[in-house]
């Protein structure tokens, strides 16, 4: 293990009780009257859980990919366009989550 992983590790387990925080004011600068937050929290965290438990094989690129347009394609379903940047950072910051357990 690099000298610098249990920084890292440490740097993480830190900034992990504001991801929460941060998710939940991304979601709130989503929001229309059609969506909440939960509805947009839990779309996200179950395409992104959803395709790494069923598509173990594929590459990070390609699950990023799938997830990418499958929050587009659900925006899009809501009368929402979601900006390409907001939504990586929305999938990013669910697969840190998930990386952590938390």
């Amino acid at each position: 293990m690099p000298w610098y992983a249990p920084l890292i590790l440490q740097a993480v387990q830190l900034i992990m009780p504001l991801l929460g925080a941060l998710v939940t004011a991304i979601i709130k600068n989503l929001q229309t009257h059609d969506m909440d937050d939960d509805d947009i929290q839990t779309m996200v965290m179950e395409v992104v859980s959803g395709i790494d438990i069923d598509h173990k094989d594929w590459t990070s690129d390609q699950k990023r990919s799938y997830a990418f347009d499958a929050i587009i394609q659900w925006g899009k379903e809501e009368g929402r366009e979601l900006k390409e940047s907001l939504v990586n950072t929305l999938i990013e910051m669910c697969v840190q989550k998930l990386k952590s357990g938390s």
